[in-house]
């Protein structure tokens, strides 16, 4: 049995889908992402390989993983189909100014009498996702984030993973709305949203997060998170549970 491995994705590609997935897309990818990298480490143990070029990697995924991990949601096997293969959109980056569009996977097919899907990931998977030479990357646990309720919620704690090294991040308000997708025109609102979000995620993982705006002309201008020393989690604390992994 292979043991399942904590998701690391590259932060470019992180942030572009927490701006342009819907919640469940985003848990299903990830979902997905952690199958692949699992299938990855007991093909190839811990070493990189780099000649990946022409090869392909396939990996079976049950339906009931999905209905697992895919948050909440009641589907019959046809529209499960539609659910996931909503996945395979192609993502915008960014690299040295020019902006590109690239896939991670190839190709989903469902075998719906033996309720599993078979993925194939396009080579940028292993760039993005196992490689990492060139990237910041976060690292996620599928349990974890399984707990989480809300688009915020899973937006603030990819955001901890992400910034969580630094000890704080702040945003302009346009630029964090960005980052979380927020739909509305109150700013207040939003970040009314986010201050419950984050005493959720207190409550549910003991996550410490301190959110701080700033005003100019009775307008909030940037929004500040804080991960307070001494009482955050780290990604040295998660590679210690995930041996081989390497920053």
């Amino acid at each position: 049995m292979q043991e399942e491995r904590k998701t690391q994705l590259a932060n470019e590609i992180l942030t572009n889908m927490l701006m342009n997935y819907k919640e469940q897309q985003l848990r299903i990818f990830l979902a997905t992402l952690n199958k692949a990298t699992t299938k990855y480490y007991a093909i190839y143990g811990e070493q990189e390989v780099d000649n990946f070029k022409g090869e392909v990697l396939e990996v079976e995924i049950p339906l009931s993983f999905y209905k697992e991990y895919g948050g909440k949601g009641k589907y019959t096997k046809d529209s499960w189909e539609e659910v996931v293969k909503g996945i395979n959109i192609p993502i915008q980056i960014n690299e040295g100014n020019i902006n590109s569009t690239i896939n991670l996977i190839k190709r989903i097919d469902f075998y719906i009498q033996e309720e599993k899907f078979l993925i194939t990931f396009d080579e940028n998977y292993f760039e993005f996702v196992i490689l990492l030479r060139n990237s910041n990357y976060t690292i996620i646990d599928l349990e974890e984030l399984k707990q989480l309720s809300g688009k915020y919620e899973i937006g603030l704690y990819l955001a901890y993973w992400q910034f969580v090294e630094q000890g704080k991040r702040m945003f302009t308000t346009d630029g964090c709305e960005k980052f979380f997708s927020f739909q509305g025109d109150q700013t207040k609102e939003f970040t009314r949203a986010l201050r419950k979000s984050i005493q959720s995620i207190h409550n549910k993982l003991g996550y410490q997060i301190e959110m701080k705006t700033q005003v100019k002309n009775k307008k909030i201008t940037h929004i500040h998170f804080v991960f307070p020393k001494g009482k955050r989690k780290t990604v040295s604390s998660i590679i210690r549970e995930n041996i081989g992994i390497a920053l």
